[in-house]
């Protein structure tokens, strides 16, 4: 998953729209970088910066997005980027993208406020 050439330069792609610059050129030899390293063995080990401390979940009653309470039906879930405790709603489960730079290769849940996906607009 996540792992080929084309889509790394897609990330780029989005990454760039969201931080208002141009895209580097599909050419550049840091997609051969980040492709080889999505590859390697040790690849989820492989981290240049420190993930957040999660929440613990005694420590928050409700979302720390909405402020909706936790029951039931309504359960706590952890966004992976910044660690915080939000509802369903705040970290629905398509919210999910790999975390390159901490070596999680595999897709896992962002909070809306971490996702900043540019073809999504939140109400």
């Amino acid at each position: 998953k996540y792992k080929t050439r084309d889509i790394l330069y897609y990330r780029e792609i989005l990454l760039a729209k969201i931080e208002d610059r141009e895209p580097l050129p599909k050419e550049d030899k840091k997609f051969d970088e980040l492709y080889i390293i999505s590859n390697s063995p040790s690849a989820k080990s492989t981290s240049n910066k420190e993930s957040p401390k999660w929440i613990p979940d005694e420590e928050s009653a409700c979302c720390l997005i909405c402020n909706s309470n936790f029951n039931l039906f309504n359960r706590r879930h952890h966004c992976r980027r910044c660690g915080k405790v939000v509802c369903k709603m705040c970290a629905p489960s398509k919210n999910s993208r790999p975390i390159m730079e901490w070596g999680m290769v595999e897709a896992v849940r962002h909070c809306k406020l971490c996702y900043k996906s540019p073809l999504i607009t939140w109400v």
